[in-house]
């Protein structure tokens, strides 16, 4: 039923109200432990996007967090300036997921907890680096940081634009300067859905 849901809400809008690329670099960002999520971040780096790691261990480390992340936002930012497409990952190796929960443990947080602290902090990073950079498209993988991002852009309306693979479509934001962008859920798409869906935006 997608497809017919999806071409019956194009045909409502037949011009997209949003800016042309403009050959400046463009975030995804993978919130997502999901295997598919993993598959689709290590294709797109062999296909040439810049991977950058969160580092949760030191995000545990209230003192050195906001070090962390300023310095990631300055090399992201960097990148994007200079027309370079990154891509931004929490890491999906269990030690390191394992060590991250056993630290924020031993500062009383629970593994909910430390997962809403590995969000903010994606969050914060995508946010901070589409602002500054003035980038109006961007790609995000994983249903809880999706929401996040959208709520800190304060996106509050969009509308779905165009089917790129099966389940999962661009949309394109309801405000006074439209942003076109990919929300996927970890289990969707395949290995290539990354690379496609730059190719996408990029066009369009």
């Amino acid at each position: 039923e997608l497809p017919g849901v999806l071409k019956r809400l194009r045909d409502t809008q037949a011009t997209l109200p949003v800016a042309s690329y403009d050959g400046q670099g463009i975030l995804c960002v993978a919130g997502s432990l999901m295997p598919q999520t993993r598959a689709q971040v290590e294709y797109s780096v062999k296909e040439g996007l810049i991977p950058y790691e969160l580092d949760t261990v030191s995000l545990m480390e209230a003192a050195h967090r906001q070090d962390v992340l300023a310095e990631l936002k300055h090399a992201i930012i960097t990148h994007m300036n200079s027309g370079r497409d990154v891509v931004l990952h929490s890491s999906n190796d269990p030690d390191v997921v394992a060590k991250t929960k056993e630290l924020g443990a031993k500062r009383g947080l629970t593994d909910a907890q430390v997962g809403r602290v590995v969000s903010q902090s994606l969050t914060q990073v995508v946010v901070d680096c589409l602002q500054k950079t003035g980038q109006i498209r961007f790609l995000t993988a994983g249903g809880e940081t999706s929401n996040a991002i959208c709520q800190g852009l304060g996106i509050t309306g969009m509308r779905v634009w165009k089917e790129i693979q099966p389940g999962v479509p661009s949309c394109y934001s309801l405000e006074q300067k439209p942003r076109l962008f990919v929300l996927k859920s970890g289990s969707f798409g395949k290995p290539d859905f990354f690379v496609r869906a730059l190719e996408h935006m990029k066009q369009e």
